[in-house]
């Protein structure tokens, strides 16, 4: 089971990207640069973030304020995971100069990478805007939340103020372009790019979005002008490897695309464009020369660069390539052992490869290396490429990483018959639910079923089958108790509903008794969510003529757009239900039988094609039990969690 680090976190992903468009618009150089800020921003851009901390205090100690220079020093500052000291300092900043437009929108711009504080760092960037309406950065961080939202109507109205009061401001021109393709496509947005001023449309920025345009619409003519003109004059910016990677890009023939990639390889070996340079180059030479392409991951493995993520990809290949192979997956993970490599996803992806093959040891020491590499100074560069920094998000992600890695070293110890060792590993995972909750628990069962406790296993999986309607906790039951009449089957309540959690208490249930009630839980700004919701509805309209279920889809705050008879917005319900029911992050998913008890949670969205059967399966079982009792008996008291 190969764990990845988004799984149930399901608002990271819109948050990565809008920081990434945070950090990509903070590096636009603007004219008339001093230039130790064009070497902090250098050193920025080939993540060298202690020497671009020792080119910026040169500009922040010298007692002139430069703008520039403090959203520079506030994104090294997140990057160095610095983010409780910076917010501190700024909200300090900004106390004491409270009219300040610049302190205001630097102060904002900060709660603006928390997701609880968004509508908090909206106030101080209308502040901003209120004491100096000529301030063109909170029109920007203005606009951004509302992209981030897909409501791309009202960034662009906001841009467009920007830009009459600010008609240089080259990242507002750039955002403006992203707003046109998304709402009229590439060929309006090109008409409407060339309409921009001369000083916006000759930056390095708007030459490389327009580049792109022209090869959206199979311009090859123009693209190439624009490259061959950047290629010619930007040769000592500190941005000219984006400029190759234009080339390689768009070049027509594969000999010159890797030409391209070659020159980036050699010369740029620390540019955040090196993962996507070696995807590149891996692709030419897999198709055309086996021999080469294995040789290019082992350099890649060995390169030297300061990109984790790099080292990570290409480990990844090559356990791709010689999953068939033992002899030679046992080279890799002894290799990987030698090493100090800290990934704990590809460590589980080899682990589990070798595990089939029955290298039982070597797995082992695999899954133990990855749950020693489950530490927040590793995870931040091998796993999670930015900052994150809400402490929430961090354990969560530390969490996920776990968990997975604890199933996988139980698995092993079991496969070598260590029913004990197995039993303490499974019992390290914590929160269990959603992707491998249910396998969890089952392999708990099992454990104790081989550790001679057969009573212990039987209250485990019956109350697995009473709460989710597990087909795998049933067919155990048979196969292990039924046949051996150890086992009480019959179609009485047991009482294992006194321990679930209820909702009978929360008034705004009252008028849904009697009914099996799915509730999910969401936030316009969460992409995950907007996935779950679209599987709901699916599943609503499926289900829409049975009368005893019914669908609540429950939002934070208004969706744009949104025309859904199940959706409600009720803010303090929601905040109510995260912290009651200790859902992780949303999405969150509930289940709700007849009798107000939560039969199944979830936090996060599983994203395989068996999910909405999984869901239409439980709320079947739920719908089958008559008079609300359950199928199976039995009643074990046990302090055991699950």
């Amino acid at each position: 089971m190969f764990i990845s680090a988004g799984n149930n976190r399901g608002m990271r992903l819109y948050f990565v990207i809008f920081r990434l468009i945070i950090y990509f618009l903070g590096l636009v150089a603007a004219s008339g640069a001093s230039s130790d800020i064009l070497k902090a921003k250098r050193f920025f851009e080939f993540h060298e973030y202690q020497d671009c901390l020792k080119e910026l205090h040169k500009s922040l100690d010298s007692g002139k304020f430069d703008l520039e220079s403090h959203r520079l020093y506030q994104d090294v500052m997140m990057e160095l995971d610095e983010y409780p000291s910076l917010i501190k300092e700024y909200r300090d900043k900004v106390r004491q100069f409270p009219k300040d437009s610049a302190l205001n929108y630097l102060y904002g711009r900060l709660l603006l990478q928390n997701s609880l504080s968004i509508e908090s760092a909206e106030k101080y960037f209308a502040i901003s805007i209120r004491m100096n309406p000529q301030f063109p950065w909170s029109y920007q961080a203005l606009a951004d939340i509302s992209t981030g939202k897909a409501d791309f109507e009202k960034a662009l109205a906001i841009l467009e103020e920007c830009v009459k009061r600010c008609p240089a401001f080259v990242p507002s021109c750039l955002e403006i372009v992203h707003c046109y393709i998304r709402l009229y496509g590439p060929l309006e947005a090109i008409k409407r790019f060339i309409k921009m001023s001369p000083e916006v449309t000759s930056d390095l920025e708007m030459k490389l979005m327009l580049t792109y345009l022209h090869m959206q619409l199979d311009h090859k003519r123009e693209a190439e002008s624009l490259i061959s003109t950047m290629i010619n004059d930007y040769k000592e910016d500190y941005r000219y490897h984006r400029v190759i990677y234009a080339a390689a890009e768009y070049a027509e023939s594969s000999s010159l695309k890797e030409i391209f990639l070659i020159q980036l390889w050699k010369n740029y070996p620390n540019s955040p464009l090196i993962p996507s340079v070696y995807r590149k180059l891996y692709g030419i030479y897999k198709s055309n020369n086996m021999k080469k392409a294995l040789e290019f991951i082992g350099e890649a493995i060995d390169f030297k660069t300061n990109n984790n993520n790099l080292i990570s990809i290409a480990y990844q290949d090559l356990i791709k390539l010689k999953k068939g192979n033992i002899n030679e997956l046992e080279q890799i993970g002894n290799k990987i052992i030698s090493s100090d490599f800290a990934n704990p996803n590809i460590l589980n992806l080899l682990g589990e490869s070798i595990l089939d093959k029955d290298k039982t040891d070597l797995a082992i020491s695999l899954f133990t290396r990855a749950i020693d590499s489950c530490i927040w100074r590793n995870l931040k560069n091998t796993v999670f490429f930015g900052p994150l920094i809400i402490p929430e998000e961090k354990r969560n992600l530390i969490l996920t990483l776990l968990n997975g890695s604890y199933f996988n070293l139980g698995r092993a110890y079991y496969k070598k018959g260590e029913f004990k060792k197995a039993l303490d590993n499974y019992l390290q995972i914590k929160e269990a639910d959603g992707q491998f909750g249910e396998d969890v628990i089952m392999s708990i069962a099992n454990c104790y079923i081989n550790l001679g406790n057969r009573g212990e296993g039987f209250r485990i999986l019956t109350k697995l089958y009473r709460d989710t309607g597990s087909k795998k906790a049933i067919k155990m039951l048979d196969d292990v108790f039924r046949k051996e009449q150890d086992a009480s089957i019959s179609n009485e309540g047991s009482g294992f509903e006194e321990g679930l959690d209820s909702v009978n208490h929360i008034p705004y249930f009252n008028e849904y008794k009697n009914k099996i009630i799915v509730l999910g839980l969401h936030r316009s700004s969460c992409i995950a969510c907007l996935k779950l919701l679209n599987e709901l509805t699916k599943l609503e309209n499926k289900l829409r003529s049975i009368d005893d279920v019914i669908f609540i889809n429950l939002f934070y705050e208004n969706e744009p757009g949104l025309k859904l008879d199940s959706a409600i917005i009720d803010r303090d319900l929601f905040i109510k239900i995260v912290l009651e029911f200790k859902l992780k992050g949303v999405p969150g998913l509930l289940i709700i039988d007849k009798n107000g008890k939560v039969r199944y949670r979830m936090s996060g969205y599983r994203d395989d094609v068996k999910y909405l059967e999984d869901l239409d399966d439980r709320i079947s079982f739920l719908r089958s039990r008559k008079n609300n009792k359950d199928p199976v008996c039995g009643n074990m008291p046990s302090n055991n969690p699950y």
